[in-house]
């Protein structure tokens, strides 16, 4: 790019509506070149359906062999380089007097390997092969459409694998890199260390039991609202009681893949639900409050100990 300095600025906290425009700025132009989205951008739409509130940056995966039409599109739009390498480049554009960044990291695609190399990550050693990663194309490929804010983007084809290659078993929790975990490179695939408080904090995730029978949007509505107004990691337990309805069924079994707990029961009643939360209460001596809800009607149960 004609406007490199090849530093490294310091990207201040700016609204997320300003990275939405840069989104919208070049997801028609760079749809001409082989991308998806990934890193934080990736986790925030698998987490939100939009780009991550904390987020400083967009972060873009594109083929390298598309490096010099990444650079002409940039160039178009009127962003500045500030750091441009073989394998990276990171851009900026002031909106409104605010400067908005954007990512692009370049990887290889040999047809003898069935993963993917990029070399620049977040370790900056691109000649440095141990901190290479190596991104299984089974998780990648075919690249498949998504939308951000009726923005449309370019997503890996499993999108939550992708997730978990990343961040580990605990990529729905809301995590601060640096102060809540670290990550290093482990036989070219990223590994999240968790400090000893955010453990703790995974441990104590306050469990929500849902009982269950048809009405899916109302289930919706209430998963949507525990995680909206609870800050601490929640752990749903679904109580299925006789559900027909095929749209319920794939929903609850999305949420199994991501870890919660499904009870596929013919009959569910207050007495079954309650042998689940006691052995719950008896294997997790850290909790102090539980939800129950049939979707319609929910309270809090404080747990009283001796």
């Amino acid at each position: 790019m004609s406007k490199i300095n090849n530093n490294f600025l310091i990207k201040n906290d700016v609204g997320r509506e300003y990275h939405l425009k840069n989104l919208m700025a070049l997801s028609s132009r760079i749809s001409e070149v082989e991308y998806f989205i990934f890193f934080g951008t990736l986790l925030g739409y698998c987490r939100e359906g939009n780009l991550n509130k904390m987020d400083d940056d967009i972060d873009f995966y594109v083929n390298i062999g598309d490096r010099n039409k990444i650079i002409i599109i940039l160039e178009s739009l009127g962003f500045k380089g500030n750091i441009c390498t073989e394998y990276f480049i990171q851009a900026s554009r002031s909106i409104e007097g605010v400067y908005a960044f954007v990512d692009f990291y370049f990887y290889e695609d040999y047809p003898d390997r069935d993963y993917l190399i990029e070399r620049w990550n977040f370790k900056y050693s691109p000649n440095d092969a141990s901190t290479h990663l190596h991104i299984p194309k089974k998780i990648i490929f075919p690249i498949r459409q998504g939308t951000i804010n009726n923005i449309k983007i370019n997503i890996p084809n499993d999108v939550k694998s992708c997730c978990h290659y990343l961040y580990g078993d605990h990529y729905n929790t809301p995590l601060i890199k640096g102060s809540d975990y670290s990550t290093k490179i482990v036989n070219n695939k990223p590994t999240t260390i968790l400090n000893d408080d955010t453990i703790n904090f995974i441990r104590a995730k306050i469990p929500i039991f849902i009982i269950v029978k048809d009405q899916f949007d109302k289930l919706v509505e209430t998963i949507k609202y525990f995680h909206s107004t609870i800050e601490a990691p929640l752990i749903i337990f679904i109580h299925d009681h006789k559900t027909t309805d095929k749209k319920i069924i794939n929903f609850l079994e999305d949420l199994e893949e991501n870890g919660n707990k499904i009870y596929w029961q013919q009959n569910c009643d207050k007495r079954s639900v309650q042998i689940i939360i006691d052995a719950w209460l008896q294997n997790n001596d850290n909790t102090i409050h539980y939800f129950i809800t049939d979707s319609i009607t929910s309270y809090i149960k404080p747990v009283n100990r001796l």
